[in-house]
């Protein structure tokens, strides 16, 4: 492979890592939940400095090739420039909205870790090495977990705290559990391990699963039952037998419910009381009024929306923790049509990849993961994980990506 191309499957496979998983694996080793904030924002700061000059270079590198992009990702990029619009005219021109010159600029900077390298990937997926890509995504949440388990005390013992990361709640936190059960299955389940490497990745699970409940979230769990139900569905095309076999799974599961909750009471009882005191009805009341908000936004503004985020004198400003919420605020009627139509495209595309097998079904799994995080909790605007992921599994990678068309010959 001559240097040029080199340098563009490094470069292109870097930025698609750094933007898909780095940041999570990055920030949970460095920081731990004593870490003073003022060190966070130095730590986040480094993060992004060294991601700027790895997807710039990528850019220069790539400058000649032409910009791969469908429908589906062309609707994407109107709605995170409809959403840049959209916070800029709310801090310039709406006397309302009352935001520091500070908070301007971080969410500004978040708007451009999120329209650049999405422009970067659309460039650069056909020299992602997506073999090597899958390996530095294994190893390093594996390291993740291994490091979470061995210098957080808390996740060895059932207690009644939740668990949380340097710069991760407790609901992403859950998330990385789900991710490493996501990744160590799927590295079981499509490679031949010697024996040794199935054991660790077996213990991985086992400690993914620990700080998938111990953080004391529901909507990890959740995404993992809907995750796991794609796999089964799209992992094969007998149809019919995945179907049963998801039949009996569920019936399973009500037959035995009252064991299950028991058992993730005793692994973790902050979870177990969380299901005993309907904590997520609780938790939806206290979203009610942000959901609330947003619908009466859209009412009042059907076509284009009106206000970026729910907008207060002192906490600045609050998504609504729904994607379909933030977007019909921000964007209206013709920004929930656009959603709809790329996450239906999305799904479609994961379901063909991974019902083909293909090399990268791992991204399809994530992205479904990331997915399920945004139906109730976080921004669409803040997770580079589920952007990368959607991007990813949205571009034809198996008929352009060099790589995987010259190991096909």
């Amino acid at each position: 492979m001559e240097t040029v191309s080199r340098q563009k499957m490094m470069l292109s496979t870097l930025t698609a890592y750094l933007y898909l998983v780095g940041y999570v694996v990055y920030i949970n080793i460095v920081t731990t939940p004593e870490t003073p904030d003022e060190q966070i924002r130095i730590m986040n700061r480094i993060y992004y400095v060294f991601f700027f000059i790895v997807m710039m270079s990528t850019l220069y590198v790539t400058r000649r090739e032409s910009w791969k992009r469908d429908r589906a990702i062309n609707f994407y990029l109107i709605i995170v420039i409809g959403g840049m619009l959209r916070f800029v005219t709310d801090y310039l021109f709406k006397s309302e909205v009352t935001l520091t010159s500070s908070q301007f600029q971080q969410m500004s900077t978040l708007f451009f870790f999120t329209l650049f390298p999405i422009i970067a990937i659309t460039r650069c997926y056909k020299f992602i090495d997506f073999r090597r890509l899958w390996k530095w995504t294994l190893v390093s949440v594996v390291i993740l977990i291994w490091f979470i388990y061995i210098t957080n005390p808390a996740v060895h013992e059932a207690t009644e705290e939740r668990l949380s990361g340097g710069n991760t709640d407790t609901i992403l936190f859950g998330h990385i559990g789900v991710m490493g059960l996501v990744v160590s299955y799927y590295a079981i389940r499509k490679n031949h391990l010697n024996l040794l490497t199935a054991a660790l990745l077996l213990i991985t699970m086992w400690f993914s699963f620990l700080v998938m409940l111990r953080a004391g979230s529901r909507g990890p769990i959740l995404s993992l039952v809907v995750v796991a139900f794609f796999a089964i569905m799209a992992g094969s095309k007998n149809k019919l037998r995945n179907a049963i076999v998801f039949i009996l799974v569920f019936a399973a599961i009500l037959s035995f419910w009252e064991q299950i909750v028991l058992f993730i009471g005793r692994l973790s009882p902050v979870l177990y009381e969380r299901f005993a005191q309907a904590a997520l009805q609780e938790q939806t009341e206290s979203r009610d009024p942000l959901f609330l908000y947003a619908i009466e936004v859209f009412k009042e503004h059907p076509i284009f929306g009106y206000y970026f985020a729910k907008y207060g004198k002192f906490d600045g400003y609050i998504w609504t923790h729904n994607l379909f919420t933030d977007i019909i605020m921000q964007l209206g009627i013709f920004g929930l049509i656009l959603i709809i139509y790329v996450i239906v495209a999305a799904f479609k595309r994961s379901g063909r990849i991974l019902g083909n097998n293909l090399i990268y079904g791992w991204i399809a799994l994530i992205f479904i993961q990331r997915f399920m995080l945004l139906m109730t909790s976080k921004a669409w605007y803040l997770d580079s994980t589920f952007n990368a992921a959607l991007i990813l599994v949205l571009l034809p990678i198996l008929s352009d990506n060099v790589i995987l068309q010259s190991e096909a010959d």
